[in-house]
C-alpha cells in the first residue's frame, strides 16, 4: 500500500463490518465493536452514528472504523478510539495513510 494511494470511505452494515473484521488475527478493540454501541447508547450526549469501510484504488477493504458523535463543553467530536482497524498492511505507515 503506497502512502499516497487513493482511498475511498464508504458507509457499511454491521454484519459486513464483523464479516470484515474476522480477517485480522486479534479481536475488535472493544471501542470499535457493537458492544460498544450499548455504551454510547445509555450516556447522555453521545450517539453511535455509523461504520465505515476504506478501500484501496482497486476496492479491496483496507480498514474500519466505528464512529461515536459526542459533545464535550459544547464542543461536538467525532470520535474513532482505536481505530482504524487495519486489514491490511497494519503498519504505522498504512494507518497515516490511511488517517491522511
Amino acid at each position: 500500500m503506497s502512502a499516497l494511494a487513493p482511498f475511498s470511505v464508504r458507509e457499511t452494515t454491521l454484519d459486513e463490518f464483523l464479516r470484515l473484521a474476522r480477517r485480522v488475527p486479534h479481536p475488535l478493540p472493544i471501542e470499535q465493536s457493537p458492544v460498544w454501541d450499548s455504551f454510547d447508547a445509555a450516556v447522555v450526549g453521545r450517539e453511535h452514528i455509523g461504520r465505515v469501510v476504506v478501500s484501496d484504488v482497486s476496492g479491496e477493504a483496507v480498514a474500519l472504523v466505528s464512529l461515536t458523535r459526542y459533545r464535550v463543553r459544547g464542543f461536538p467530536y467525532l470520535w474513532a478510539r482505536h481505530a482504524p482497524v487495519m486489514l491490511t498492511d497494519a503498519t504505522p505507515q498504512a494507518e497515516s495513510a490511511v488517517r491522511e
